[in-house]
């Protein structure tokens, strides 16, 4: 994450004159309790800065801010030391499956908090669902990087289009539509394919007929 306070600003400056809503956060590497409270702090600055100028700020996850710590996760300790004024979530809720978690249920404890979601499909034959019951001893002190991209635990081909993997899109968005915090659902589309464009309109066709 960076904490170079110059760039943050020239940031929320440039969004805030093209007449942007939001920035979104895409992650940030934490590990224990001690990252996470660092972060918060962080964000809820970003985010005070980003109120100011007319935004909103978001936070988007990946499957390592779920770590289990004691009796709760990190992303819940993220949550609970984030000022609801200054930061929303945008959850993205392959990564929440691939932590073990079911992301209906993270959806309903973040409540208005989270009006914006990430949606992709993931791949029948995909080899590590939960990625932290693959990892192996000391793993998860990895750098990011290396976490996600060098130790193979998962791979491009984890993740298809909509329709052809393992989501139930129509229970799923059944839910979404009961709670009714969700505005937005943006689909993230970075599997392998062999015409991209046709499998981005794929998507958007297949999520259509669910939002």
């Amino acid at each position: 994450m960076d904490q170079d306070a110059k760039n943050w600003d020239q940031l929320i400056q440039e969004n805030a004159e093209l007449g942007c809503k939001a920035i979104v956060l895409p992650s940030a590497w934490i590990k224990n309790r001690e990252d996470t409270l660092k972060t918060a702090e962080q964000l809820n600055v970003i985010g005070k800065k980003c109120k100011e100028n007319g935004l909103r700020f978001y936070f988007h996850n990946h499957f390592h801010e779920f770590k289990r710590w004691e009796d709760t996760t990190l992303y819940d300790i993220l949550v609970e030391h984030t000022d609801p004024s200054y930061v929303k979530f945008e959850l993205d809720m392959v990564w929440v499956i691939r932590a073990g978690l079911d992301p209906i249920a993270v959806l309903e404890k973040l409540g208005i908090r989270c009006d914006i979601i990430h949606q992709k499909d993931l791949n029948k034959e995909v080899l590590h669902v939960n990625v932290f019951d693959a990892l192996q001893p000391g793993d998860e002190d990895l750098d990011m990087m290396q976490l996600y991209r060098g130790k193979g635990y998962i791979q491009a081909g984890d993740f298809v289009d909509l329709g052809t993997g393992v989501i139930d899109f129509k229970a799923t968005y059944e839910k979404i539509k009961e709670l009714g915090t969700i505005q937005y659902a943006f689909v993230e589309n970075e599997g392998i394919s062999e015409d991209k464009f046709k499998s981005i309109e794929n998507d958007l066709k297949f999520l259509q007929k669910y939002i």
